[in-house]
């Protein structure tokens, strides 16, 4: 019997040391510090979402716009491929040597 009383006893001391250690790291000081510092993290966060949300859309108007854009295709096989028209004649120009002047 004594047995029993001393089993409850230890659980009612167990659940009061819970209780009093929950609520130090939930209202405590240090609760609070945490709290406030993981909001400040929360919302950088999502900050940093909104302006990667703004670039993406930026860029989605872009890729359409390059899709619907004739002069962007010309322009590119112009400048990357080196594509000419039948009757135009390419020049190149070789900028890594040494320039004489100097």
């Amino acid at each position: 019997m004594q047995m029993k009383y001393f089993f409850n006893f230890i659980i009612l001391l167990s659940l009061i040391f819970l209780v009093i250690n929950s609520f130090s790291i939930f209202i405590g000081d240090d609760g609070r510090k945490l709290n406030n510092e993981l909001k400040s993290e929360l919302s950088s966060y999502k900050n940093e979402r909104d302006l990667i949300f703004d670039m993406n859309e930026t860029l989605e108007e872009e890729i359409i716009s390059i899709q619907m854009s004739d002069s962007f295709v010309e322009s590119y096989a112009r400048e990357k491929l080196d594509l000419v028209k039948p009757d135009e004649v390419l020049i190149e120009i070789d900028i890594t040597k040494d320039n004489p002047n100097e």
